[in-house]
């Protein structure tokens, strides 16, 4: 693999160099005043381009139906030299139509057009045109090929390591919070939430606080979690209403408590307030779990920062990514961030905001988080072949 490497970088560096001699010898062209005749010259240059776009072409196409994931690394590697590669090209094809331009400007001034001209600048124009399209291609290549070293790496972890799992680390199921957050949830869509999380074996259910005690219904003689939320989705209520929320959930037995901080106080460096907020619910629930929602992929490093600290003075127990309410995905940057804010602490993260399929859940599981808030928890599991095995063998024993 070394060597098929070593050729292929062998490979654009003649391509580099192709280039560049191609500008050296139009500029010389120009500077030394060469008298070339034109049929000549536009034999040369587009032969030259001919054979470039040709070689360029079957190059891109050979990467393309590559599959292997070292060659899609190769192009990651080396994406800068491509990158400089493409620059340098463009601007030969700009100084070559320049050329074009100017051949048509001198013959037309002077009255030599011909047949035979006009056919060969027709030639080098349309070559020029197959150079650019080729170059299009190769453009799109890199993209896919970067994009397949992406996909390939998570499916080539999945195959490789146990389930992709961390080793000695419970199923997928129990890092799964099966949420159904939105304004117009029925009784019928909760009830189906149950089921399925009993049916799957989800850590916990997550719902809005109107449907707790419907939930704790549901799903009593279980050990299936009941999560609600205090704040949501903004996080703009009042402190008051805030402890108001969390000691009428209390009321209704709730398990845990997804709490959403106030992000207008954050933001408006009000640090004292935001602290008193968690602290006083903190105080009012301090036998059951708690999360604090920071909203993430709105907030600056510097922020992200200052609410670490705050949280971790508290003393919560998670760190929770996103609401799902924002217009913005929560990536696994993101859980780095945290976790360079938190440094040794031990309060553990939650993602949630756009976690819909097996393989990003495996991401960032990968990656240290601990729960995972998803309303697609079903599709993930059954993609989990360790976890179906269970399951199967689960249902066998009863």
């Amino acid at each position: 693999m070394k060597k098929k490497l070593a050729l292929k970088e062998f490979y654009n560096l003649v391509f580099f160099i192709l280039n560049l001699v191609c500008l050296a010898s139009i500029s010389l062209c120009y500077v030394l005043k060469i008298k070339l005749q034109l049929n000549l010259a536009a034999i040369l240059v587009s032969l030259f381009l001919f054979v470039f776009a040709l070689i360029t072409f079957i190059f891109s196409t050979l990467n393309l139906i590559k599959k292997e994931i070292k060659i899609a690394n190769y192009f990651k590697k080396h994406k800068k030299m491509f990158l400089i590669f493409l620059i340098v090209q463009t601007f030969i094809f700009l100084l070559c139509l320049i050329f074009l331009i100017y051949t048509f400007a001198f013959n037309l001034k002077n009255k030599i057009i011909k047949n035979e001209q006009l056919f060969f600048i027709a030639t080098l124009i349309i070559t020029l045109l197959m150079v650019i399209v080729a170059n299009c291609i190769k453009q799109v290549v890199f993209t896919l090929a970067f994009k397949k070293y992406h996909d390939n790496l998570i499916l080539e972890k999945i195959k490789t390591k146990e389930n992709s799992m961390p080793k000695n680390s419970k199923l997928i199921n129990q890092y799964l919070d099966s949420t159904l957050l939105k304004s117009d949830a029925s009784i019928f869509e909760i009830e189906k939430l149950c089921n399925e999380a009993k049916k799957y074996h989800f850590y916990s259910v997550c719902v809005n606080p109107y449907y707790i005690s419907a939930a704790k219904k549901y799903l009593k003689n279980t050990n299936v979690k009941v999560i609600s939320v205090i704040g949501f989705p903004l996080g703009a209520n009042s402190m008051a209403t805030k402890i108001f929320e969390v000691k009428n959930s209390l009321l209704e037995n709730v398990d845990e408590l997804d709490v959403v901080i106030n992000i207008g106080a954050l933001k408006n460096q009000n640090y004292d307030y935001v602290f008193e907020e968690l602290n006083k619910i903190k105080k009012s629930a301090p036998n059951i779990i708690l999360k604090a929602i920071i909203e993430i992929t709105i907030l600056s490093e510097f922020e992200i920062e200052k609410i670490v600290a705050i949280i971790k003075k508290v003393n919560f127990d998670f760190i929770k990514t996103s609401t799902g309410f924002t217009n913005k995905k929560v990536e696994v940057n993101d859980i780095l961030k945290i976790k360079k804010a938190l440094q040794t602490s031990k309060i553990k993260i939650k993602a949630s905001g756009g976690i819909y399929n097996y393989e990003n859940a495996l991401e960032f599981i990968q990656n240290g988080v601990e729960r995972i808030g998803t309303s697609k928890a079903k599709q993930i599991v059954l993609k989990d072949k360790n976890y179906l095995k269970w399951l199967k063998n689960e249902s066998n024993t009863k």
